[in-house]
């Protein structure tokens, strides 16, 4: 029997980018020999194809039609751990079809964090391999680091001060019979901080952490590029406490990823961030500052995989 591999991805996006990788690895453009992807709304898939990247969706989609999945040989259920509503029900659909007998089909599940004795035994106790894998060295930073870095002061008429409109009328939604839940004040900060000074204090005891504050993230990332750019210069820069330096140009591929809670947010962040010198003056470098979202067509999702030019920075805001 010719193999025939379907490997289902939780999202459209992650069902291309992978595609594309493996068609490369392969010398080959996805599409136009062995390795396609299909999700709702696009396809790239030939008589040719024998591994098809997809969307749990297309999957369950393609079940009802053959409930048997006819010719299909092998079927790879990617980031099993994102629990859904779909991906639970394609997993009983899966192990349905082989407690049934279905002699032509293999199925593997990955995951690099979900335990895998649950799904072993849920399968009737299939074999388990597992790989060795590699872990990047991160730093971790906490909001009153970041307002210290910075230096951030909170504008009182800003959405994200306890002193606005704003920021009072999420307070009265959320009150509950017994009035809104107290508020720390600077003096408890300082007690808890007692590391920081009082400027950040101050300013942890004006937010309001149930807003976007989007001018501290402008100010994050403003201050990342006047770094060069780079994170061994940052981390440089923070271990030393020194002003940076300006940024020079000479970034090699460096990005920032920022994540928001939607679109109307990283509208917000976007504008913000052009409206900057270090990431506003050129128009070259404001075009790399994107937005990723499921809303967006494939080919604006496609770009932010893309190397930016030597000199500029990507800065990706997402969901």
């Amino acid at each position: 029997t010719p193999i025939n591999i379907i490997c289902t991805q939780p999202r459209r996006i992650s069902a291309m980018s992978v595609a594309e990788r493996v068609a490369a690895e392969r010398g080959e453009k996805v599409g136009s020999g062995c390795v396609g992807y299909s999700i709702r709304g696009e396809s790239r898939t030939c008589v040719d194809t024998r591994l098809l990247f997809c969307t749990t969706g297309v999957l369950l989609r393609r079940l009802e039609e053959d409930p048997t999945l006819a010719g299909v040989t092998h079927v790879l259920v990617d980031e099993v751990h994102e629990r859904t509503i779909e991906s639970d029900f394609l997993l009983m659909t899966l192990q349905g079809l082989l407690a049934n007998g279905h002699k032509g089909l293999s199925v593997c599940m990955m995951s690099a964090t979900m335990d895998g004795d649950v799904l072993g035994n849920y399968f009737n106790g299939c074999p388990r391999v597992s790989f060795p894998g590699r872990a990047f060295p991160v730093k971790t930073f906490h909001l009153e680091d970041a307002l210290e870095l910075v230096r951030h002061r909170v504008d009182g008429s800003a959405d994200w001060s306890r002193s606005s409109m704003a920021a009072q009328r999420r307070a009265t939604r959320k009150a509950g019979e017994n009035g809104p839940p107290p508020v720390p004040t600077q003096q408890e900060y300082s007690r808890r901080f007692p590391k920081h000074g009082d400027g950040v204090c101050s300013a942890l005891a004006a937010l309001d952490t149930e807003a976007i504050n989007v001018q501290l993230i402008v100010e994050l990332v403003t201050w990342y590029v006047s770094c060069g750019g780079g994170v061994e210069a940052a981390m440089d820069t923070l271990k030393n406490r020194r002003k940076p330096e300006g940024y020079r140009g000479e970034s090699k591929g460096s990005a920032v990823l920022v994540f928001l809670p939607g679109t109307k947010e990283i509208q917000d962040v976007q504008e913000a961030l052009q409206r900057t010198r270090e990431l506003g003056s050129s128009p070259e470098q404001r075009d790399w500052v994107m937005q990723l979202h499921g809303s967006l067509p494939p080919d604006e999702q496609r770009r932010v995989f893309l190397r930016p030019p030597p000199g500029v920075i990507k800065v990706v805001l997402a969901t």
